[in-house]
């Protein structure tokens, strides 16, 4: 979205970058074992 210039102060843009930063971490990991199932599978087996 936009935001008025006057609206971005220190504490929206840590709320901002807070935000994307916990929504691309929060997946990291389910997307990880989406894309190396079969490779997880075979070290949790050894």
């Amino acid at each position: 979205g936009r935001f008025p210039l006057d609206a971005i102060t220190d504490a929206e843009l840590d709320r901002i970058f807070g935000s994307v930063s916990e929504y691309a971490d929060g997946a990291f990991n389910s997307l990880l074992e989406l894309g190396f199932v079969t490779a997880i599978r075979r070290e949790w087996q050894w």
